[in-house]
């Protein structure tokens, strides 16, 4: 898969990712000029790789995806949110199993179909503060010349971090380095709170200048946010799914379905486990192997990791 319509900001030598459950990536950056590009390339081709083992098989990591993604339903929202020509934050709202992955490789793709240029942002696990990778990708300056900006900002010896932030966007706005830019960070659980807030400020200060922030998170984060909550499947969608996965099972999938809801509360994560694990050779779960060995969610998303 290629991302030519994709922007990146430069990282650190050595960079360290986790994808939430569904996969562990560990890139050495050998010249610093190497850029996330290859992050996001390696995320997607290694997540791929890795479905493949753990799903039962292809199909159900398609059927998954086709709940989730609900026809482009979610995507679509997030164009329609795009096209508004003011700054904003459109939050993608899902708890954690709610499917935001699939999600996102969805957006991406129509992003990159409809040839709309956009920047991702991979939030670092160990990343203590990522302000300076953010502000970059905004403006595009490269890492002089924010070191002149802070040193310039250093001059007045700011007490609040808004004096700041008035000060940057000020600063930048002057040298015209505030422009139209369509920006996705996966996910906000490990954003920093003062990146949070700048993001924020500069949402409300920068209203004309049209820079968007489409934001993962597992809640409501964003006050003035556009926000599109992620559905997880009820009993009758469950049903749907092993009718999809498993056609020759006829009703019995009505009462396993109502099983696996009561066990999963639709966490996607614990129903792909159920499905991989207690799924025998003749098409029956095993449930009462799984309600004796009393696994909880923190082992099953040990187990995708």
């Amino acid at each position: 898969m290629q991302f030519e319509n994709i922007k990146f900001t430069k990282n650190h030598n050595k960079l360290r990712t986790f994808s939430n459950r569904t996969s562990i990536v560990n890139i050495l950056y050998t010249k610093k000029n190497i850029v996330d590009r290859l992050f996001l390339k390696t995320f997607f081709e290694f997540e791929s790789k890795y479905s493949k083992e753990v799903f039962m098989d292809k199909k159900l990591e398609e059927v998954l995806g086709q709940f989730v993604t609900n026809d482009n339903t979610i995507s679509n929202n997030v164009l329609n949110f795009l096209e508004l020509d003011n700054s904003k934050i459109i939050e993608v709202i899902g708890e954690s199993g709610s499917g935001k992955s699939y999600i996102l490789r969805n957006l991406i793709q129509i992003l990159k179909d409809k040839s709309i240029p956009f920047e991702f942002y991979y939030p670092r696990l160990f990343q203590y503060n990522h302000f300076k990778q953010i502000l970059q990708m905004i403006t595009g300056i490269n890492s002089q010349q924010y070191a002149d900006i802070i040193d310039e900002s250093e001059k007045f010896n700011f007490k609040n971090k808004y004096d700041l932030f008035y000060f940057l966007t000020e600063y930048l706005s002057k040298k015209k380095l505030l422009k139209s830019k369509n920006i996705i960070i996966y996910e906000n659980f490990y954003l920093d709170e003062y990146t949070r807030d700048f993001i924020k400020y500069i949402i409300q200060y920068a209203t004309k200048q049209n820079i968007q922030f489409i934001i993962f998170t597992r809640e409501d984060a964003f006050p003035f946010s556009k926000k599109i909550e992620i559905d997880i499947p009820g009993k009758e969608q469950i049903a749907n799914i092993l009718q999809d996965i498993l056609p020759k099972k006829g009703k019995s999938v009505i009462s396993e379905s109502e099983i696996i809801h009561n066990i999963s509360s639709g966490n996607l994560s614990v129903i792909d486990y159920i499905i991989n694990n207690l799924l025998s050779k003749n098409k029956t779960f095993d449930f009462d192997s799984f309600l004796k060995k009393k696994i909880d969610l923190e082992t099953i998303y040990s187990q995708h990791i």
